[in-house]
């Protein structure tokens, strides 16, 4: 293969990654937002201030595990 062949393929496999990679962001973003809107309109405003204290928790101890 020469260099430009070479180009090419890297290129249009850099793109197919690149869009299966937006095509799961895009579903996972669709599974977690219906659950966080639903609860949102039943817990109201301190629904977001757990989740966000969740997300901080397990980021720690994240961390903690792996040092």
């Amino acid at each position: 293969m020469d260099t430009d062949n070479i180009e090419r393929y890297l290129n249009s496999f850099g793109k197919q990654v690149v869009n299966r990679a937006k095509g799961n962001l895009q579903k996972a973003k669709a599974f977690f937002q219906k659950p966080l809107g639903l609860g949102l309109k039943q817990f109201g405003k301190d629904l977001l201030g757990n989740v966000k204290q969740d997300i901080i928790d397990t980021i720690n101890e994240t961390q903690t595990t792996v040092n």
